[in-house]
């Protein structure tokens, strides 16, 4: 303990016995060995000084606290068993791109059940992790699963041993990624997302922020003074769930949906006390990012027709690992980015999406140009796989529900006269801005058919997405443009905030 530690018999100091004075604390006039000094004294010692200090060096008592903390001694990384996150030692000779490329598919495949497309981008996501400092966009890579023991956790225990800087993690709170994030910069695992994740929008928005570098930060008041400070959420992610992601997650991510597999399929039992293989394949992948990194800082990857704007920038920073890899792999990866990330699987398919769609369809079977509400609510209910016939709080859809997914597109209900009647209800003139913007096909059947040298008319979608071929029976006896029924359901608030969030599994 310091000279001025309480209970060694020497008389404190006039700083110490009278708080108030105006006399300087310490005999240093100079800030530099005033912080050094304070830095000294054990905990208890600064608490007890620290307010008068930083009054008088004119300056916040947190920026005092910072600079005494950098001021103290640091333990050795031997007392404190290493770092948390040493990072991965690179390979000692030149890696060729194609033989790690390939090495790495092999190592998931040998563990793993993976649909089509997967294993590449489990690869290449590998690699990113390692690259990462040359990416503008961090995609998140979604491993999901319709029930428990499809393989997810595994497909983490072998990402372990493989990225940068691991950090697995079954449950995790938003002060303790972002502080994380902010000082070690690892790759989050996030394992069991689904016992936790959906309740905490808090960590919707920090998971989201981190998705895009010049977004990548969120503020919290810190400290006494509660004093505004940025955190960085800049780092890869990997997160495993049962079920869905809600939309703007999904959007974020490459999603991998994995299934249970079929018995006796010839799959290896990962052993985590058998990894060094994997490790020299993170060693050999550390070296390979190391050696490309300029050069991909400036690719510039040709994405697939087909993906949208936000899954071209998350296949990107990958589709330029594998074509500056070379060999099978930029056709390969390209094939994967568009069966896992293009078309109405890999958009975002928000609740007002699928409206849209469903609207689109029972519009085109109906052959009409309008139509009342509670009839489109009618047909939208008898849908299969839609969330139109009963959401999560066992309602139907009603017609103040419709008319609010509809509100952000600029769709709204009005009237128009039919015969005596004045109904209200929706034109499809109305729908057409929304169409052309938010579904990727909007052709029309003949359209359709005419792309594809088809000699007979046909849907544009498959049969069980069009509204007059489901539940036919219910159909028949609702006519397009029906009186409309008051509108007796429930208040929607609860209703359209509880899809809000929700993308279906």
């Amino acid at each position: 303990m310091s000279p001025r530690s309480i209970g060694e018999g020497s008389a404190p100091s006039n700083a110490e016995a009278n708080p108030s004075t105006d006399e300087p604390i310490g005999a240093n006039d100079n800030a530099d060995d005033e912080v050094k000094r304070l830095a000294g004294l054990t905990k208890l010692e600064y608490e007890r000084e620290r307010a008068k200090a930083a009054e008088h060096l004119n300056l916040r008592v947190t920026a005092l606290d910072e600079a005494v903390e950098e001021h103290r001694p640091k333990k050795s990384q031997a007392s404190e068993g290493g770092p948390m996150f040493p990072a991965t030692k690179p390979f000692d000779r030149h890696v060729d791109g194609v033989e790690l490329l390939d090495a790495l598919d092999a190592s998931f495949n040998r563990y793993l059940s993976l649909p089509d497309g997967a294993a590449e981008a489990m690869v290449l996501w590998t690699v990113f992790t390692h690259s990462f400092d040359a990416a503008f966009t961090s995609p998140r890579l979604a491993i999901t699963s319709p029930t428990p023991e499809c393989g997810k956790t595994t497909a983490l225990s072998v990402l372990n041993e493989l990225v940068s800087k691991p950090l697995p993690a079954s449950n995790i709170t938003p002060a303790v990624i972002f502080r994380v994030i902010n000082k070690e910069l690892p790759t989050l695992l996030i394992d069991e997302a689904d016992t936790f994740f959906d309740q905490r929008s808090d960590l919707k928005g920090i998971l989201n922020s981190g998705h895009t570098r010049s977004t990548a930060y969120v503020w919290r008041a810190e400290g006494d003074a509660h004093e505004p400070t940025r955190f960085s959420t800049w780092a890869p992610l990997a997160i495993a769930k049962i079920g869905g992601l809600y939309a703007t997650l999904h959007s974020r991510s490459i999603v991998v949906p994995m299934q249970k597999r079929k018995p006796g399929e010839p799959i290896e039992k990962f052993r985590p006390d058998r990894v060094d293989a994997l490790h020299l394949l993170a060693r050999k992948t550390a070296r390979w990012a190391k050696d490309n990194l300029a050069k991909l800082k400036t690719a510039d990857p040709l994405v697939p027709e087909g993906l949208g704007d936000r899954a071209g920038d998350n296949w990107r920073p990958l589709l330029a690992i594998a074509d500056l890899a070379g060999g099978e792999w930029p056709g390969r990866a390209r094939r994967a980015a568009s069966m896992l990330s293009g078309t109405r699987e890999g958009e975002e398919t928000s609740y007002r999406i699928l409206a849209l769609e469903d609207i689109r369809e029972i519009f085109r079977s109906c052959g009409g140009d309008r139509m009342r509400s509670a009839d489109l609510c009618a047909k939208m209910i008898v849908l299969e796989d839609r969330p139109w016939p009963k959401d999560m709080n066992g309602r139907k859809l009603t017609q103040h529900a419709l008319s609010r997914l509809l509100k952000d597109f600029k769709i709204r209900p009005r009237g128009f006269r039919d015969g005596k009647a004045t109904p209200r209800g929706y034109h499809l003139k109305d729908f057409e801005d929304a169409f052309a913007r938010y579904l990727l096909e909007a052709a029309t059947p003949q359209q359709v058919n005419e792309i594809n040298d088809l000699e007979q008319n046909s849907s544009a979608t498959s049969n069980e997405n069009v509204a007059d071929q489901i539940e036919a029976k219910s159909l028949k006896s609702l006519d397009c443009c029906g009186v409309a029924d008051e509108d007796t359901g429930p208040p929607t608030e609860d209703i359209l905030s509880a899809m809000e969030d929700k993308i279906p599994s």
